[in-house]
Order: C-alpha cells, then sequence, then structure tokens
C-alpha cells in the first residue's frame, strides 16, 4: 500500500461431517404421527406469527417407548460448512508504533436432520438452515511514549446472536396432551428459523497503558489496564422461552446477560 503498509487477504471454507449420534432401536419415524397448532401471534414472530406447524406424538396410544437400546453410530445427513473472507492491514506508526486492523465476515450453512429422519420427526423442523455474512472486527495498536511509556488499545466488534423464540405446546394448544416420552405429554417448538433474525451487534474498548522503570540491571514494568472503558451495558444473552400453553411469557426477550462494566486493573512484571 505505501511505505510501512500492507493489506492482505484470505478466504476460508471449513468443511465438517462424520458426526455422531445416539440411534435409539426401539425407534422409527413411522412409529409417529403429526399434529398441528396454530402458533401465537405476535409482533417478533415471522409474519406475525399465526403459522400452522406440525408436531409429532406417538401414532399408537399404546406404544411402549424405552430409551434402553441405543447404538452410537455415524449420522449419514449431518454436516456443517462455513464460509468467509478475512481482509488484514498491518501497518507502522510514528515513535516505532504499530497498527493492525482486520475484518473477517462468514455464513454457516448446518444440516443435522439424520435423528429427525430416522427416529424422531420432531427434529425435523429447522434441522437444516443456513445465515447470511455475519461480520466480526478488530483493532489493535500500540504507540511508544516519552519517559520510557507507552499506550495501546483494542477496540473489537462482533456480530449479535441468533434470535429465537421456544414455544412450550401443551394441552392448551391442541385440546388434549400430545401422546409422547415427556409424562405430562409437553414438546417444545422453535418459532423462529435459526438464521433470519439477529440481535445487535457488540463493541468493546480495552486500553492499557504501561511505564518502564529501570531498577539497577533490571526492569520493572507497571501497567494499567481499562477494559470496557465507556461502560457500556451492551446485552449478550437475553430469556429466549416465548411461552406456552396459550400464554405469552412477559419475560421473553428480556436481558439475562449484559456486557461487563468498566474495570480497571493494575499490575506489574519485573524483567532481570
Amino acid at each position: 500500500m505505501a511505505d510501512g503498509w500492507s493489506i492482505s487477504g484470505m478466504w476460508h471454507r471449513r468443511s465438517y461431517s462424520g458426526f455422531r449420534w445416539r440411534d435409539n432401536l426401539n425407534l422409527e419415524a413411522s412409529d409417529w404421527a403429526p399434529v398441528t397448532f396454530t402458533a401465537p401471534n405476535h409482533g417478533t414472530l415471522p409474519n406475525g406469527g399465526g403459522e400452522q406447524i406440525a408436531v409429532y406424538e406417538f401414532a399408537d396410544p399404546d406404544f411402549a417407548y424405552s430409551t434402553g437400546e441405543q447404538l452410537m453410530t455415524l449420522a449419514p445427513d449431518d454436516w456443517r460448512t462455513w464460509n468467509g473472507f478475512e481482509v488484514i492491514v498491518d501497518g507502522r506508526l510514528p515513535r516505532g508504533g504499530f497498527m493492525n486492523a482486520s475484518f473477517t465476515a462468514g455464513a454457516n450453512q448446518q444440516s443435522f436432520c439424520t435423528s429427525g429422519r430416522l427416529d424422531n420427526p420432531n427434529g425435523l423442523r429447522y434441522c437444516e438452515w443456513s445465515e447470511p455474512y455475519r461480520p466480526m472486527g478488530k483493532l489493535f495498536g500500540a504507540v511508544p511514549l516519552p519517559f520510557d511509556t507507552m499506550i495501546s488499545g483494542l477496540f473489537q466488534m462482533f456480530s449479535g446472536g441468533h434470535r429465537e423464540a421456544r414455544w412450550r405446546l401443551d394441552a392448551a394448544d391442541i385440546g388434549r396432551p400430545l401422546i409422547n416420552p415427556d409424562a405430562d405429554g409437553t414438546t417444545n417448538v422453535e418459532l423462529i428459523e435459526p438464521g433470519t433474525q439477529f440481535y445487535d451487534a457488540t463493541t468493546t474498548l480495552l486500553v492499557r497503558f504501561i511505564k518502564d522503570v529501570n531498577v539497577g540491571a533490571s526492569r520493572l514494568r507497571l501497567f494499567m489496564t481499562a477494559s470496557n472503558i465507556f461502560n457500556k451495558a451492551a446485552v449478550t444473552a437475553r430469556n429466549q422461552f416465548f411461552g406456552g400453553g396459550g400464554v405469552f411469557s412477559p419475560d421473553y426477550d428480556r436481558p439475562t446477560v449484559i456486557q461487563d462494566g468498566r474495570a480497571l486493573s493494575f499490575g506489574t512484571q519485573w524483567q532481570f
């Protein structure tokens, strides 16, 4: 690019297969029958909700379900791929400093349908999905200052996580309990397709100040680190239980974890 500066780029593809799964030898997909229910209406759901969703229960009410005979084997239909690119800029700053900036964007695709196809068709809902390219960025640098001091910083940006909405289906949704392994006749249903809705991106900034002190033939390094310097309280996890039995959960989408607050830490390092 210019004297002391460079730019590079990379393309990555990662493929994963050969996953294992537990095959219940006492259970087949033909042992199940579909039951349809109407998803709740809500502005955060795709098309406002009201989707007709098929769940599955045992076709024979007297089916003797057992988990005692399982085989650990390879899952022939399960795979995952990740495609992404990365751009990196490196450069020298005044006084012998340096800077590194990188930007990465990648997209995940996956299919984990073996269990749903062979054992329990409830596992077929959203067993295969993909997401758009999701960005991540980092900027890091350090500059020496007068009087044997140095300042450095790290800024990072992360994509937000997937928005989910889990519904606990019970007798209130279909008029009777489901005939399934759950003693209460219930099951969980995901209402939002993975890879279609995301939470906001989060950012963080860390700054470190270093002072070197010569003590005879040895050197004492003093440093102070300030993390989350702007004291942002970005949400990193939310309650994703949407409700059940015809009742919306008022806690849905409520923050459960936020970024750690601003913190100062001090330390020393003695080189001799």
